[in-house]
């Protein structure tokens, strides 16, 4: 016996934003939207001043600054101003990601989008770095 399943869908529009409660600021927030906040200049830019800008402490060893992984969170309403920024990972204290914090202030940013309307929109910027010790 041969069994045929036909399923039709409904075409929408609009998009399934996801919108929250942000448990830091207490405010609605998009995490999921249809066009992430962008920083104006381009990420590339805000990467650059950010490996150029930051200072590390003093390390005791080589092993010790290997690797740096700083992952921030923030909101960027939709003025563009950032709010309820926040460290969610890090793992060299919290000198190196007070100055990413600052950094990311220094930007003019362009608000997300979610059916084409601006929405404060949940933005989460892992930074990365690769220590290369010379003698």
């Amino acid at each position: 016996m041969l069994q045929v399943i036909v399923a039709f869908g409904q075409k929408s529009d609009l998009r399934v934003c996801r919108e929250q409660i942000d448990t830091l600021t207490k405010q609605k927030i998009f995490s999921t939207v249809d066009s992430l906040p962008k920083v104006k200049g381009g990420t590339e830019e805000l990467y650059k001043k950010i490996s150029k800008q930051i200072r590390f402490p003093h390390f005791q060893s080589d092993s010790d600054a290997s690797s740096i992984k700083i992952i921030v969170a923030f909101i960027v309403n939709i003025d563009g101003k950032i709010t309820g920024k926040r460290t969610i990972k890090n793992n060299q204290g919290n000198i190196v990601a007070d100055q990413l914090l600052n950094i990311i202030d220094d930007f003019k940013w362009t608000p997300g989008i979610c059916n084409n309307k601006e929405v404060p929109t949940l933005y989460i910027l892992p930074v990365i770095m690769c220590i290369k010790w010379s003698d």
